[in-house]
């Protein structure tokens, strides 16, 4: 057995593996990047249809009360 060859062959694999390592690190970093962008727009659109929803219920209320009063002026 060549102790030479055993110990370069260990060598460059642990330097693959640190490089491996290191490129992982940056896509996740990148990945958590985009995580925290997807997160911004979500909330985002959450927001416009929270209030999407809410105006429509606030408009069919609305509508509601005015036929009642057309109603309530054709009962009399």
């Amino acid at each position: 057995m060549d102790v030479e060859k055993t110990i370069e062959f260990i060598l460059e694999h642990q330097a693959h593996i640190t490089a491996m390592q290191a490129k992982a690190e940056e896509h996740a970093a990148r990945h958590d990047g985009e995580i925290a962008q997807l997160n911004a727009v979500t909330s985002h659109i959450n927001a416009t249809l929270r209030r999407a929803v809410r105006l429509a219920v606030q408009e069919a209320r609305n509508e509601r009360k005015r036929r009642q009063e057309l109603d309530a002026r054709f009962e009399l």
